[in-house]
């Protein structure tokens, strides 16, 4: 699965480990491609707290907003970071980053690449048990030359 975002939840009708959940139901690998808008925002409340007549009264409580609402855009982005790449290590994915949607064609290019050098391995479980968790999946590579990245846990549903 390959999505557009700005990397900002907004609106979802599902919880995060509700989708979690789904993802470890599914086969899916999940390849975010996250246009980086964070330096954008933020720039425009450093310079509107810089540029602020700060002597006005009626300026200081919009300046004051201001510096809160800064504060919580890095707390914001830092989890939706967090989230993002939480999902992608456990589905086996990878995080795409572009800073200008010019680069945008180049990114999909590089997850075409990355879907076009993927192997399949197949998993039985000696655990015959269908006890609705999601279960642990480690996978390593004796070679230090080569690297592995693949999905790390999966859902196994109640009978």
């Amino acid at each position: 699965m390959i999505m557009l975002s700005d990397g900002l939840e907004n609106s979802s009708r599902i919880k995060f480990e509700d989708l979690r959940r789904l993802l470890a139901q599914s086969d899916v690998v999940f390849y975010p491609v996250t246009i980086l808008n964070k330096g954008s925002q933020k720039d425009l409340l450093e310079d509107f707290i810089k540029k602020a007549d700060q002597k006005k009264p009626d300026v200081v409580s919009y300046v004051e907003n201001a510096k809160v609402s800064l504060s919580v855009l890095e707390e914001v982005y830092q989890i939706q970071t967090e989230r993002l790449q939480t999902l992608t290590d456990e589905t086996g994915g990878k995080i795409f980053l572009v800073r200008d949607l010019a680069d945008l064609a180049e990114e999909y290019s590089k997850v075409a690449h990355e879907l076009h050098n993927t192997f399949s391995l197949a998993y039985y479980s000696k655990n015959r048990e269908r006890d609705g968790t999601t279960r642990t999946i480690p996978v390593e590579v004796k070679n230090p030359n080569y690297r592995v990245r693949s999905r790390t846990s999966y859902f196994v549903p109640k009978d």
